[in-house]
């Protein structure tokens, strides 16, 4: 609890009476304030909404570039029937798929109001943790302390300040929406007739910047908890 970081809670007579608390009485504070910083923020699942994808088929122009030819809708495409004629194979086992989707979704998130606590997102980012904020919330009862693991490298995705620092004052941020389009159709033609394709996913990358408002969630947690700090730690003085 002692301590001056936007992580850490810091009331001078609760750090008056956490030095002369009991090691347990300590312990048992942290934990508390924990749970009042963790419950203060909401999970969210946010409304799934499906949208069709496209079909981008490719060419090789009279340099030998990959062209688009033509665009078609993932579902007309799919229901063409000489499709059941061509093998789906992998050029690039790491990009290419064998299983491309006639549909993308995506999460409708809900924030919370300027000034109240943040909510915590479900995500449908590959790499992303679901309710990561709510998680993150992390204390140690040794050193008396509740904090949220930081964002490592803020810079590189365009914050003004750390995390959860951003989300408690505000500040300058960005999104980066990476939105999968469709597949890109890589046919080849054989002279016995036979045909394969594949698949590449095809996405679009929308970054906004903008300024973020607070939405506090250390703090308020720290005067809502006060009360029963003060009285954990007061009765376990001298004991």
């Amino acid at each position: 609890m002692p301590g001056n970081s936007i992580s850490t809670f810091d009331a001078k007579k609760i750090e008056r009476l956490a030095k002369k608390a009991s090691e347990k009485g300590v312990e048992r504070a942290t934990a508390y304030l924990w749970k009042v910083a963790r419950n203060s923020v909401k999970k969210t699942k946010g409304r799934e909404k499906k949208y069709d994808l496209k079909m981008f088929l490719t060419a090789r122009d009279k340099s030998g570039n990959t062209v688009i030819e033509k665009t078609m809708d993932a579902k007309k495409y799919f229901s063409r029937p000489n499709r059941a004629k061509e093998q789906i194979v992998q050029r690039d086992t790491m990009k290419d798929v064998k299983d491309p989707k006639t549909q993308g979704s995506y999460l409708s998130k809900v924030s919370s109001q300027p000034g109240q606590p943040p909510n915590s997102h479900k995500t449908k980012q590959p790499g992303h943790i679901d309710h990561w904020l709510k998680k993150s919330i992390r204390f140690n009862p040794k050193k008396g302390k509740v904090f949220v693991n930081p964002l490592d490298r803020p810079q590189v995705f365009g914050l003004e300040k750390p995390l959860p620092q951003l989300i408690e004052d505000g500040g300058r941020t960005m999104s980066h929406i990476k939105k999968l389009e469709g597949y890109y159709v890589h046919k080849k033609r054989f002279k016995n007739g036979k045909t394969t394709v594949s698949y590449t996913p095809a996405y679009s990358r929308k970054v906004k910047f903008y300024q973020a408002k607070p939405r506090p969630f250390l703090k308020p947690a720290l005067k809502a908890a006060t009360k029963k700090l003060l009285e954990i730690l007061e009765n376990s003085i001298g004991k």
